[in-house]
């Protein structure tokens, strides 16, 4: 399962929360199925300690995630978000979506993923803070 979401910190924040639903959310509930881009999805309501709700809509035929709804707290109120997950693909041995689709505040945001790499090395250079920020620890 791929998840995009990640709320305000605690069990959430967890890259792999999704494995770990049992603990990152208080309750988790099938609520019906609603149609998704013409597909059938399951609606799978995941409350957390606060009471903060993700609505996840997984295909009946796939099992795949197709879509996240939650609202986000800002300063100017909560923002209603929607995440579409689409296009999911084989990246060598890895099942991913090629594109991700963000709604929120009547502005959309499209992600397209082109690769993903697995168990590639990388140089331990690479985690240097740049020269900028190292003079400012010191």
């Amino acid at each position: 399962m791929f998840r995009v979401v990640v709320l305000r910190g605690g069990a959430n924040a967890r890259p792999d929360a999704p494995l770990h639903w049992a603990d990152a959310f208080a309750s988790v509930e099938t609520t019906g199925i609603e149609d998704v881009n013409g597909e059938p999805a399951y609606r799978v309501v995941q409350t957390s300690a606060d009471g903060d709700p993700i609505s996840s809509l997984f295909g009946v035929e796939s099992g795949l995630l197709l879509k996240n709804e939650f609202r986000l707290a800002t300063p100017l109120g909560e923002i209603p978000i929607e995440q579409f997950v689409e296009d999911y693909r084989s990246f060598g041995a890895i099942r991913a979506p090629g594109r991700i689709v963000v709604r929120q505040a009547g502005q959309q945001t499209v992600i397209n993923i082109t690769s993903i790499e697995a168990n590639v090395e990388i140089p331990d250079e690479r985690f240097d803070l740049p020269e900028a920020v190292q003079a400012l620890l010191e």
